[in-house]
């Protein structure tokens, strides 16, 4: 019987993308630490809805600044988990499409509802496309069950 963790995958080809988006994240959120390069950086690709780049809807998940280095940790260990388990049913193509069609997605809409005089709050960050992830996770597993804390259960469908 194969394991739902690997998908009958080798442990090479299990979480390329997932590997890559981590790694991508982790070059960001070190450069935000650089003297100078930081704030440069952080103003390229940070995304503000009422005057922005055309770049930054998409590239708003890279603005990790306002994350503190163990919340960094953790959305990164939480994306390796949720990666790792899409990955093996979506495929490396569609957990990227997936990572990044959300943030689009949402920032477009932030976009829209900033030019409709809408007040919202921004979230910046991985934040949003991490959540969308877990959405999707929990769509595909409606069964299984997630500890919230290490302590609280609730299924998949709930999430």
């Amino acid at each position: 019987m194969r394991s739902t963790w690997n998908s009958g995958r080798s442990p090479s080809q299990r979480a390329n993308a997932t590997y890559v988006l981590i790694g991508v994240l982790a070059v960001a959120f070190l450069l935000t630490w650089l003297p100078g390069v930081g704030a440069q950086f952080n103003a390229a690709v940070a995304y503000n809805p009422r005057g922005f780049q055309f770049w930054q809807l998409f590239t708003y998940p890279l603005d990790v600044a306002g994350t503190g280095a163990i919340g960094f940790l953790f959305l990164c260990w939480w994306l390796y988990i949720l990666g790792t388990f899409l990955e093996g049913s979506l495929g490396s193509y569609g957990l990227m499409l997936a990572f990044w069609g959300s943030a689009l997605l949402a920032s477009v809409l932030m976009t829209v509802g900033a030019a409709l005089g809408i007040r919202m709050a921004v979230v910046p960050g991985i934040g949003l496309p991490v959540a969308a992830l877990t959405v999707l996770w929990g769509a595909r597993n409606q069964s299984s069950i997630v500890h919230l804390f290490l302590l609280i259960p609730i299924a998949g469908k709930w999430l």
